[in-house]
């Protein structure tokens, strides 16, 4: 069967004993030929689902909530600083 996509390049990784394990037993599940192809498909669908930035646009959206609850409690406590000042 000829190959339509040649793979050319070769990366290498370590893995503790348990990873290992792991991974021999999701190719086995999977039916797929070796650990390898185990290896490939879960570094081809991680690439395909996590784009350059999705961390930082994630980190940014946090920060921009805690302002805008910063903002918000600001807010609240001016409101009970000019109550303190009427009292006094």
């Amino acid at each position: 069967m000829p190959v339509l996509n040649p793979r050319i390049r070769m990366i290498s990784l370590r893995l503790s004993e348990e990873e290992y394990e792991a991974l021999v037993t999701l190719s086995r599940s999977a039916g797929l030929r070796s650990t390898s192809d185990a290896a490939r498909a879960a570094v081809c669908h991680y690439v395909a689902n996590h784009q350059p930035g999705d961390d930082r646009t994630e980190i940014q959206r946090k920060i921009d909530e805690l302002e805008g609850e910063v903002r918000r409690l600001s807010k609240i406590l001016e409101g009970f600083a000019s109550l303190a000042k009427e009292r006094n």
